[in-house]
């Protein structure tokens, strides 16, 4: 079986999110000869940190034009078979590629593109219009111009004959799709070449109608059989647990604590790396002691009263990265928690990956009446029975959150697609403030389950 080389062209602009998991599948394939040219058009964000750590040609466009921004990238590859892949689209199975070439083996074909599918928390617009375009069925256009460049795959000689349109804005593909048809050409569509794509290929419309007509195909047995949502693994994933910690030196139940989260942190198979901000030498010690990392110390200003936590991430997150470590999520913990739920970590992160959310944080249901201090305005829904109340969500992001690096970036926690993981054990709000607090509580365990260890 002839295996020519194969270009990977893949676009990226602040992809920080997803490139990490679109090259991995990308250099799981089973076809091997091939080159990964990463197009990216100016990322801010870890974009190219995470990509340089696989073996690609970056290089760098300021202006973006879809069909300019291929051109260039093909300008610096070799192959004879040019694929196009979205930096955020992540190839299904480790056949995809060879599937491609494959499709491209008739002279009359120039250009073959492969099925897009869903992720588990795609918009249901967007869910459906994937699994109505693309579908299970192989064909060949020979006068339709529909063709996708988010996974295709053309012939390089083919494009030295018709090259991308430099100057359009959009459908760059079916532009060209169209002039190769004009040619003589055939399109082919392969099912068996499938990627996950998590926004789909229209973005927007009616949600409600959408979701309603998603209900109805997936109670048929060929849509819950045939469109298996994408979903991405966690243990893939580098999630780094960050611990922030005030101060030049911790008294003795201040200390206790520190370990019980650096413990509480490494417990988690999912965490590969658990790191103290500290500006201390003295606490680096005890948390290097205890099993931590502290690749830098922070700057004493962080420390200050008006800094708060999105503030401190914010500007250590560079000196993580530069002492090599990339995170994909992080996961804050703050030190005056001792009753975190075994399972919380996981279970957030799970949640975070197959809903979608930016970040997640637990979040307790509040039922009493709740005021504001400032205008005396009430926040709840007044005198209503507690069986027909809805619930304040009031969220502590200290006992555990999860959040993604491009948030922190921008000096965020929360995001606009906000997870709130509801708990259900309230005596897991408790903070430990002080060394009474910490005998309180001693005192609190005895008394209901005897002696605390």
């Amino acid at each position: 079986m002839s295996t020519p080389l194969v270009s990977i062209i893949i676009r990226s602009k602040n992809e920080e999110r997803w490139i990490k998991h679109c090259l991995e599948a990308v250099y799981e394939q089973t076809y091997k000869n091939f080159e990964v040219i990463l197009v990216d058009n100016l990322s801010t964000d870890g974009t190219l940190q995470k990509a340089a750590k696989f073996p690609v040609k970056i290089v760098n466009l300021e202006k973006y034009l879809p069909g300019h921004s291929l051109n260039f990238g093909i300008e610096h590859s070799k192959g004879e078979i040019l694929v196009f892949l979205s930096g955020h689209c992540i190839p299904v199975n480790n056949t995809w590629l060879g599937n491609l070439v494959t499709a491209l083996a008739d002279d009359k074909i120039a250009g073959v593109y492969g099925r897009q599918l869903p992720m588990s928390f795609t918009a249901a617009q967007d869910k459906r219009d994937l699994l109505i375009t693309f579908g299970l069925d192989e064909k060949i256009q020979k006068k339709d111009s529909f063709f996708h460049n988010a996974n295709s795959a053309i012939k390089r000689s083919v494009w030295e004959r018709i090259p991308f349109d430099n100057k359009v804005t959009n459908i760059e593909d079916r532009i060209w799709a169209s002039e190769v048809l004009k040619q003589g050409y055939f399109l082919k569509y392969t099912p068996d070449a499938a990627v996950y794509h998590h926004h789909g290929i229209h973005h927007g419309g009616n949600e409600s109608r959408a979701a309603s007509t998603l209900e109805v195909m997936e109670q048929f047995t060929f849509v819950k059989n045939e469109a298996s949502h994408g979903r991405i693994s966690p243990e893939k994933m580098e999630i780094v647990a960050l611990i922030p910690v005030k101060g030049e030196k911790l008294e003795a139940y201040q200390e206790l604590l520190l370990q019980k989260t650096i413990e509480y942190a490494k417990s988690f198979s999912l965490i590969k790396k658990v790191v103290v901000l500290t500006e201390s030498d003295a606490i680096k010690k005890i948390a290097v002691k205890h099993g931590a990392l502290v690749p830098f110390l922070r700057d004493h200003s962080l420390s200050k009263e008006y800094i708060d936590l999105s503030m401190l991430y914010e500007k250590c997150l560079p000196l993580l990265e530069a002492a090599g470590i990339h995170p994909d999520l992080l996961v804050s913990l703050e030190p005056t928690y001792l009753v975190r739920p075994p399972q919380l970590i996981s279970e957030m992160i799970l949640e975070l990956l197959n809903c979608g959310y930016d970040s997640i944080v637990p979040a307790f249901l509040e039922y009493n009446a709740t005021w504001k201090s400032e205008n005396n305005e009430r926040v709840d829904d007044g005198e209503i029975p507690r069986s027909k109340k809805p619930p304040l969500h009031v969220t502590d992001k200290g006992l555990g959150m999860v959040v993604y690096p491009e948030l922190v970036r921008h000096g965020q926690l929360y995001g606009q697609h906000l997870g709130r993981f509801i708990m259900k054990n309230r005596f897991s709000k408790v903070e430990i403030q002080s060394a009474d607090d910490l005998a309180n509580f001693k005192n609190l365990m005895t008394m209901a389950h005897g002696d605390h260890k």
